[in-house]
């Protein structure tokens, strides 16, 4: 199973300090960022279909959509297997 970690933050420097951190871990990991809420939820949206394991990194303080808004909407979204996520 592929693992994907979708970083959700406004900070282009916090990502990018998480995303290097993750690939010093495991380089096999798909990393994907977004700058906001709902740049993240479209992200996720386009994994739907996918068998990754997904694991999201959400930052609450954001422009946009922040965190709980983001939240929120994921309600609405049919994610199937709901297990394969994990925030």
């Amino acid at each position: 199973m592929k693992k994907t970690v979708l970083i959700v933050d406004d900070d282009p420097i916090v990502r990018l300090v998480i995303q290097r951190m993750i690939h010093n871990l495991d380089s096999s990991v798909n990393c994907l960022q977004g700058d906001n809420g709902a740049v993240g939820l479209a992200l996720l949206e386009t994994l739907l279909n996918s068998t990754d394991a997904i694991v999201v990194l959400l930052d609450i303080n954001m422009p946009v959509l922040n965190g709980w808004e983001f939240l929120d909407s994921l309600e609405q979204i049919n994610f199937g297997p709901f297990n394969k996520l994990q925030l």
